[in-house]
C-alpha cells in the first residue's frame, strides 16, 4: 500500500581569519508548488518560499546558488544511473551536482520501499523517486554532503534504514520528517536559520532538527513537527561526529558503514506513531 501525504497549509487554519568562501560550495533547491494531471496533488503556494529562505541563507554564507522550480524538477534529476535507466543526479542539473541541496515538495511512502518525493510532471513515466532509486557523493560520481527533504514522511523512523543505500555515494548527511510537516511563510525563518547556524554555530543535521522542529502551534493544528537527521560515517564514533559537521567544513568522505540520527525524543507527529 502507498500513500501519498499533503502537508497541511494552516497560514490561515578570533583574529582576522580567512573567509570560508575560499571553496566553491555550491548550494541548489527543487521547489513545487502547484502539481498537475501528469502528478496531481493538492497545490501548495509557500513551499518555494520556505526553500528560497534556506537558499538565501546559504548565499549569505558565500555559496553559489541555483534554483529550480515546478516543471523544471524532475524525478530523473534525483535518480543515479548506476540504480535506474535515464537517471541523471550527476549531471548539470541533478541534485548530487552540488554540495548541498534541498527539495521542497509532497511526499509519500511506501511500505516496502519508504520515502518517495512526488514531483509535478512525469519523466519516463515516473512521479516518484525512491531512496532505492538514489545515490549521492563523491563516490557516486557527484558531490553531494547534505541532502535536505522539506517533505512529508522523507524520513519515517521505521524506513530510516532504507536511506543507508543511497549514503553508499558519500553523502555525509540527510535530513527531512518523521510523519507530517506544514507548509507557509512563518516557517521561512527557520529555513533560513538551518543555513545560518548549520554554517557557523552548530552541525548541519543539529540545526536542521533545532531549527524546523515545532512543538504544536495555531498554525500546525497544535500538532508536533519531527524533523529527523541522518549521519553516517565508517565507524560508529565518526557517524555520531558527522552530527556536528558544518556546511563550511571540509571532512572527509567515509564509506557509510555506519548511520546515526538526531531527533527530539517523543515527538508524535500528525500522520506516525511518537519517535523513541
Amino acid at each position: 500500500m502507498q500513500k501519498i501525504f499533503r502537508p497541511r497549509l494552516l497560514t490561515l487554519v578570533c583574529a582576522s581569519v580567512l573567509p570560508f568562501t575560499v571553496w566553491a560550495d555550491d548550494a541548489r533547491t527543487y521547489a513545487i508548488g502547484e502539481w498537475n494531471a501528469d502528478c496531481p496533488a493538492n497545490t501548495r503556494t509557500e513551499w518555494p518560499g520556505m526553500c528560497q529562505a534556506w537558499l538565501d541563507g546559504m548565499k549569505q554564507n558565500g555559496w553559489s546558488t541555483s534554483t529550480y522550480l515546478g516543471s523544471q524538477v524532475r524525478a530523473g534529476a534525483f535518480m543515479d544511473p548506476a540504480k535506474v535507466t535515464g537517471g541523471r543526479d550527476n549531471t548539470a542539473d541533478g541534485a548530487d551536482a552540488v554540495d548541498a541541496t534541498l527539495f521542497c515538495g509532497h511526499g509519500g511512502y511506501s511500505s516496502t520501499r519508504g520515502f518517495f518525493a512526488y514531483f509535478q510532471n512525469q519523466e519516463n513515466g515516473n512521479c516518484r523517486a525512491y531512496p532505492d532509486q538514489m545515490l549521492y557523493g563523491p563516490n557516486a560520481g557527484g558531490k553531494l554532503r547534505f541532502l535536505h527533504f522539506s517533505a512529508c514522511n522523507s524520513i519515517r523512523w521505521e524506513h530510516r534504514n532504507l536511506w543507508k543505500s543511497a549514503a553508499e555515494g558519500g553523502v555525509h548527511v540527510i535530513t527531512g520528517f518523521h510523519g507530517l510537516m506544514y507548509i507557509g511563510w512563518m516557517f521561512n525563518d527557520g529555513y533560513r536559520r538551518v543555513a545560518s547556524q548549520g554554517y557557523s554555530q552548530k552541525g548541519v543535521a543539529k540545526a536542521w532538527v533545532d531549527n524546523t522542529y515545532d512543538p504544536g502551534s495555531w498554525y500546525t493544528g497544535n500538532n508536533k513537527v519531527c524533523p529527523v537527521s541522518l549521519a553516517f560515517g565508517d565507524a560508529e564514533y565518526s557517524a555520531a561526529y558527522t552530527l556536528d559537521e558544518g556546511y563550511y567544513h571540509r571532512w572527509p568522505t567515509m564509506k557509510p558503514n555506519y548511520m546515526t540520527s538526531y531527533y527530539v525524543s517523543k515527538c508524535e507527529p500528525n500522520g506516525a506513531p511518537a519517535l523513541p
